[in-house]
């Protein structure tokens, strides 16, 4: 064979095998051990779970902090001491479409309606993702008395739907029926 015809196929099986391996790069295989080069499926469905985690723990933490800020407004204040009590103590967890609406109708809003037994927090009974912003959690605004309190039982417990929304990258309260 002549050096012509050996440097010719040469050069075609380096580009053969340089075409394969491009391609299974870019199927994600064989890259995984590249920094930044990792395509695969795994890797990316590790980091949307993290996030959904994320985001389940944010709710969470956001139900539980408004559940024991339940007990610092009382229901039964005048009207503008109400007021200001719903924006001290809610605003930084609820939307501001929630508080506009219970700045309208105070007395909408949950909160202590008697001196016992009151608001201690929520239980979280069910968290449901309705969309990539929303959840829709089910849960219970646990009221006790001072005794209650001392042996962890509760006096009532009423059942609350609460509609959380992530607004421009916090999670927020929208609704609560």
């Amino acid at each position: 064979m002549s050096k012509s015809k050996i440097a010719l196929i040469t050069g075609i099986c380096i580009i053969a095998v340089a075409t394969l391996t491009v391609f299974n790069y870019s199927r994600g295989e064989k890259a995984n051990k590249v920094p930044g080069t990792n395509t695969s499926n795994k890797e990316t469905n590790n980091v949307e779970q993290k996030e959904k985690t994320d985001d389940v723990e944010s709710v969470k933490s956001l139900i539980t902090n408004f559940g024991e800020k339940l007990k610092m407004v009382s229901i039964l204040a005048p009207e503008d001491i109400l007021m200001k009590s719903i924006e001290e103590n809610y605003s930084e967890y609820i939307s501001t479409n929630l508080l506009e609406k219970w700045k309208q109708d105070p007395k909408s809003a949950p909160g202590r309606l008697t001196s016992s037994p009151w608001p201690d927090r929520i239980e979280i009974l069910d968290l449901e993702k309705v969309s990539e912003n929303e959840y829709e959690v089910t849960g219970e605004i646990v009221e006790v008395t001072s005794t209650d309190q001392s042996n962890g039982k509760a006096t009532s417990k009423i059942p609350v739907v609460l509609k959380v929304i992530n607004d421009n990258g916090k999670w927020v309260i929208d609704d609560v029926q």
